[in-house]
């Protein structure tokens, strides 16, 4: 499809997998729509979803986040640019368009003075958007546009206004990964919406002890930060913990100077955890370095429960109750059976799709 639409194959391909099939044909007609100078653009917006967003997200919303940041492309780095003004997400809101809405109610003269200078924008939010008490419900944040026709949000729901707007007018801006602060970045070096300095506070320097095998964040370890009296696990990767395990993971992170916790652990076959956990602080302007070692512990094979026997068992096919013989379904490769309860929740789903990836072999 992609040497059909002339834009990268394997990119697409990648994305319509990582759609898992239910939304791909969506995606497809996205990008089959799109203006032939901007599939590029179109493929590069789909690259940047997490998964979890490939699955659910329409076109009507793709629409409005590419033709909204296409007039920026030249305002920054193509990396920067797609990071933090294509990126449609923000944090755990709810996707949805809201970039022509924001065109339309702020004038051209308003927008470049908000590109001149984007504190201009918090000052704004401040003067019209009213604050109230943190919303707990679901810990679901209001989704921008939201929070702006009711003039009203927590913290959180104002700092994701800020970077939508932001966005909106073509200005590069993110929430922090360590703390949730909006950001702006300007020649370069990211600003809090505070106005301050926010970058290279301090290093995390991570080292694998040597031997030790790919360590992933959320997946063999994590970090937190002591904020108030408790440890705050710090989300990166624009808070989607499948992009964080991914093979670009800076083992070098700039964070705010404080106490930290890096927890590491791994399951063992019996099903119990081995881990430890390390606290250490991190000083302005210098580096911290933290070992990763393998937790203690050995990974043993798990013992056999007891011996399905062959020649007349029988399986019953969920959703039809058809009976099945084991025997008429064996062949030369693996076979794995499970059982799943309830297959729709977690991590059931993520079983069930680890092992459709492995359909060529069992």
């Amino acid at each position: 499809m992609g040497a059909k639409l002339q834009i990268d194959s394997d990119k697409t391909a990648a994305v319509l997998e990582r759609a898992r099939g239910g939304n791909g044909p969506a995606l497809a007609a996205f990008l089959q729509k799109a203006d032939p100078r901007c599939r590029a653009a179109a493929l590069d917006l789909l690259t940047v979803l997490a998964a979890k967003d490939l699955t659910d997200i329409n076109a009507h919303t793709l629409h409005d986040h590419l033709s909204g940041s296409l007039p920026y492309q030249g305002r920054y780095s193509a990396a920067d640019f797609r990071a933090y003004v294509l990126q449609p997400r923000i944090s755990l809101e709810v996707l949805r368009p809201y970039r022509k809405f924001f065109r339309s109610r702020f004038t051209a003269k308003q927008r470049a003075r908000f590109r001149a200078d984007p504190a201009a924008i918090k000052v704004w939010i401040d003067k019209n958007i009213n604050s109230v008490p943190q919303n707990g419900q679901n810990g679901w944040p209001t989704p921008p546009r939201g929070v702006f026709e009711l003039r009203a949000g927590d913290v959180t729901a104002r700092r994701i206004l800020f970077v939508a707007l932001a966005r909106s007018c073509g200005i590069a801006a993110r929430l922090s990964a360590v703390d949730g602060t909006a950001q702006y970045l300007l020649q370069g070096i990211w600003l809090d919406a505070g106005f301050t300095n926010a970058s290279g506070t301090g290093i995390i320097a991570l080292q694998r002890a040597e031997g030790l095998r790919e360590q992933k964040y959320f997946q063999d370890f994590s970090l937190a930060r002591l904020k108030a009296g408790c440890f705050h696990t710090l989300r990166f990767k624009g808070l989607d913990e499948e992009a964080c395990s991914d093979a670009d993971f800076s083992f070098e992170l700039p964070v705010r100077p404080g106490r930290y916790r890096l927890t590491a652990g791994r399951r063992l076959q019996d099903g119990s955890i081995t881990g430890y956990l390390t606290t250490f602080c991190v000083k302005q302007g210098q580096t911290s370095v933290v070992a990763l070692r393998p937790p203690v512990g050995q990974i043993t094979a798990a013992p056999a429960l007891g011996e399905l026997a062959r020649g007349g068992a029988v399986l019953i096919e969920v959703g039809t109750g058809r009976a099945v013989e084991l025997d008429k379904i064996l062949t030369e490769k693996p076979l794995v059976l499970v059982w799943l309860d309830p297959p729709e929740r977690e991590p059931s789903r993520h079983l069930l799709r680890d092992l459709c990836g492995q359909g060529g072999t069992v």
